[in-house]
């Protein structure tokens, strides 16, 4: 007798059937049959490794050690040169790093450098004064010992250190300036002006004031531009005057003789040999302009390009221009 299944049966063993046979294939690993490794050893990525030496499995799976670095006893190790030491994953030379000086973290101080593992001192001609290296050679606070200081207290000199020497030199000014305090100034009584020294008192450019300019024909008088006068008169008063001779001016400006005397020799005397008295005033007949050989007769040519003097007696017209300037209606001028 056969037995018949219905189709609703049959379908539900199928699906028996295909879950039992996908339980089954999961179950194995996906890339081969399971494998057991030997002792020591670890399974990564399907194969056995020893992780305390595999660089790419160090310590576990995965854990792959850097550049330089190799795996000891499941560590990534950094593995240095002969003569370099590991200080905190780089590699050092102790014998001459001034940081990791003969061990790694040993530092040097500043002013030292490492030599053979060991913190020395200034390098070769160099002196360590108070931690500082220096050339007591040249150093003009340290010239030739430490703490020799190079400086003669003269702010008008140049200090310096030679051959651990001190050697002060006198500091140079130009254009006739003289060292003040450090500083190159005019002597006095000269005045800077546009940098150089002038006397303000006689200087025609620089008359009393810097820029001041006398103008032609004068001259810088005590620091005011005075007309120049000629032929040993002065300037009294806007003229030029005798003093030896001027009654009104005599011997300086502004003296006045009292009645009865003449100025003779810049004093206020009587009428001295030579002289004759011409009314009330002695005069000298051979050299008064106003009395130029007898009393009364005047010398004046009525030009005002000439100056009218007295000489030996006889009236003599002279040129108000110096040379190479000519006269219009008495003023100078240049050719």
């Amino acid at each position: 007798m056969k037995h018949k299944f219905s189709p609703v049966f049959r379908m539900l063993v199928g699906i028996l059937f295909i879950l039992i046979l996908f339980g089954f294939l999961t179950s194995c690993d996906a890339k081969g049959p399971s494998k057991e490794c030997p002792q020591g050893q670890e399974l990564c990525g399907g194969k056995c490794v020893d992780t305390s030496t595999n660089s790419k499995n160090c310590g576990g799976c995965g854990v792959t050690c850097g550049a330089g670095q190799t795996c000891i006893g499941g560590q990534c190790t950094l593995v240095c040169p002969i003569g370099q030491t590991d200080c905190s994953g780089k590699c050092i030379d102790t014998q001459s790093n001034k940081k990791n000086c003969g061990g790694c973290g040993v530092a040097c101080g500043a002013r030292q450098t490492c030599v053979n593992g060991q913190c020395t001192g200034c390098p070769t001609g160099q002196t360590d004064c108070s931690g500082a290296c220096v050339d007591t050679m040249t150093n003009t606070q340290n010239c030739g010992g430490c703490g020799v200081v190079c400086d003669d207290v003269n702010p008008c000199t140049t200090d310096t250190c030679n051959n651990g020497v001190c050697t002060s030199t006198p500091i140079v000014c130009d254009d006739g300036k003289e060292c003040k305090n450090g500083i190159c100034a005019c002597p006095e009584p000269l005045t800077e002006c546009n940098g150089m020294c002038w006397s303000l008192s006689e200087s025609n450019m620089n008359c009393g004031e810097c820029g001041k300019t006398c103008a032609e024909g004068q001259k810088c008088f005590g620091g005011t531009c005075e007309s120049v006068c000629e032929n040993m008169q002065d300037w009294c008063d806007g003229r030029c005057v005798y003093l030896m001779q001027d009654n009104n001016n005599c011997g300086s400006c502004g003296y006045v003789c009292p009645q009865g005397t003449s100025c003779y020799d810049g004093q206020c005397l009587g009428c001295a040999p030579g002289s004759v008295k011409c009314g009330d005033t002695c005069r000298n007949l051979m050299g008064d302009a106003s009395n130029c050989g007898e009393c009364g007769k005047t010398c004046n040519d009525e030009n005002p390009c000439t100056n009218d003097i007295c000489e030996s007696g006889g009236c003599k017209s002279v040129p108000v221009c110096p040379e190479g300037q000519i006269c219009s209606n008495g003023v100078c001028t240049d050719v």
